[in-house]
């Protein structure tokens, strides 16, 4: 994977229904080699589609990510057990049997239950566990972008949840077959869409694989020094190692620490952007390991059927 490819990903997480030609603009390259990247990453399995859900926001959900190392002798058979529950959303696994395990919770109430559940089914002797920050900007995705928290005052519709099943295996779809799919005209359909985009209804999700690239791929977790603030150290790390510093993740619970994901196409290229990190005067220390497998799952809110589940 080139430099334009980890570019490609980067504005696909940040707006996935993004036109190929805009795209091509910020490449510098063709429509037809947009096309022709995106078609290959899928193919590689690095991009795994692209998706929609109802807004975390506006569901009252608690992304949370259960993280250490596992005593596990059958990776497969965990991986089972906890797809098994309904709030497991995905897990990331790396060297040394540490397991990322990503949970979206219906609400706070279940995070000591849920984290007692991984402990246990992921073998995890002393798990870390960490409440995503909704707002810290560091990752172009619909976590941690940023973007405009839903309203109270704003609901989705019986159409609305219609529109957002349409998208949910292809966020992508043109507004044209949506229309048709739902029954109602485009003009509807582009009307409803930029509601919901706007008011924060609707997460547009592209899932990836970087892994399935062959490159090196490498969980950094960043110790930030007391008094130093982690968007500001993230921005900055960003701004210097960007595409190579895939995103970073901050966590509410967890004031002086960052998870970084590295992609690098050598051992020699990972150890010197190490090395230039831990030259920043905010760090305190920095824990690196290899990124190696990765499990994606359903979970409750990919099962929402009807406007009485669209709001707890």
């Amino acid at each position: 994977m080139d430099e334009s490819d980890r570019k490609l990903m980067l504005y696909l997480a940040e707006n996935p229904r993004v036109p190929y030609r805009e795209l091509a603009d910020k490449l510098g390259v063709s429509v037809q080699a947009v096309h022709r990247r995106i078609q290959l990453l899928m193919k590689m399995g690095v991009l795994r589609g692209f998706s929609a859900g109802v807004s975390i926001r506006h569901l009252g959900a608690i992304p949370v990510m259960v993280f250490g190392r596992s005593n596990t002798t059958s990776l497969e058979d965990t991986m089972r057990k906890l797809s098994k529950n309904e709030l497991t959303s995905s897990v990331l696994v790396a060297g040394g049997n540490y397991l990322y395990v990503v949970g979206l919770l219906k609400s706070i109430s279940d995070l000591e239950r849920y984290a007692d559940f991984v402990r246990k089914t992921g073998e995890m002797p002393e798990p870390t566990v960490g409440i995503y920050s909704l707002d810290a900007g560091l990752a172009p995705d619909f976590i941690d972008g940023g973007r405009k928290t839903a309203d109270e005052a704003d609901e989705l519709t019986p159409l609305d949840l219609r529109i957002v099943t349409a998208l949910r295996k292809d966020c992508r779809k043109a507004v044209a077959d949506v229309a048709s799919e739902v029954g109602v005209s485009a003009r509807t359909v582009t009307r409803r869409l930029e509601r919901m985009f706007e008011t924060g209804l609707v997460d547009l999700v592209v899932p990836m694989d970087p892994t399935a690239t062959g490159d090196i791929v490498s969980t950094v977790h960043i110790h930030i020094k007391e008094g130093a603030s982690k968007k500001v150290v993230g921005a900055r790390l960003i701004n210097k190692f960007s595409p190579r510093v895939w995103y970073l993740r901050s966590f509410t619970n967890l004031p002086d620490f960052l998870l970084g994901i590295l992609c690098t196409d050598t051992m020699t290229e990972l150890r010197g952007i190490l090395e230039e990190i831990e030259k920043d005067d905010d760090i305190k220390a920095l824990v690196p390991n290899i990124w190696y497998a990765d499990y994606l799952f359903e979970t409750w809110r990919d099962r929402l059927g009807g406007a009485s589940e669209a709001k707890r």
